[in-house]
This record gives C-alpha cells, structure tokens and sequence, in this order.
C-alpha cells in the first residue's frame, strides 16, 4: 500500500509541470492620501463621484470600497476616517497588465480624489 501511495506522489510531482497552465501576471499600484474632510462616508462620496467622472465602467459601490474597470485595468478605492480633527485617508488601487496604463490611472484618480473640495457639512 505505501509502495502505490508513494508511486501515485512520484507520478503527480513529476507530471504536473506537464499539466500545469502558465500564470498569468498583473501588478497592483495603489496610493494614499490626505482628502479634504474628516468624514469617512463623504470621502466615499468623493470615490465615487471621481469613479463617475473618470470613466470607470461596472461601478460597484458598497459601504467601504467604490470599484470599477477602466480599459484592461480594475479598480477600487476606499477611506479610513482617522478621528481627532484629522483629514480621512482615500486609498486608490488600480490592478492591470500594463504598468504605464494602470499607473496612469491611478495618478488620474488619485490627483481627482484629493483635489476635491466639499463646501457643505463635510
């Protein structure tokens, strides 16, 4: 029995570069910063209205992230309210193939989001 079992592990290990498939790559660029309010639902606002102006396709909106495509390249932003008077943090991450687009994109966005201002009860 333990010569079959071994023989079976023997087999699968040295055939499974054979059957295995080709990974494929993509990188994750993200950055962070400072917006203009301390809300954390406003600055989920300010995500989704840049996700809207921007052109991102498929926009998936929850309580804690705003997500969508744009080209080859997907999408998802988020806040963190911090507390004691300081400004929420918005977060931009951008997934793709192509390094140039995608940190393209997340510079677009990410120039966008902290670049609003809120006027009212913010």
């Amino acid at each position: 029995m333990k010569t079959l079992l071994l023989a079976g592990t023997v087999l699968a290990l040295t055939t499974l570069p054979i059957v295995a498939s080709r990974a494929q790559a993509a990188s994750l660029y993200w950055s962070k910063f400072a917006v203009k309010t301390q809300s954390e639902k406003t600055c989920m606002q300010f995500a989704a209205d840049v996700a809207s102006r921007h052109g991102l396709q498929n926009i998936r909106r929850i309580p804690i992230e705003v997500a969508g495509t744009k080209g080859s390249s997907y999408v998802a932003m988020t806040c963190v309210g911090r507390g004691g008077g300081q400004s929420a943090i918005g977060i931009v991450m951008v997934m793709g193939d192509a390094a140039a687009a995608a940190t393209g994109l997340r510079d677009e966005l990410a120039t966008a989001f902290k670049g609003i201002v809120c006027f009212d009860n913010c």
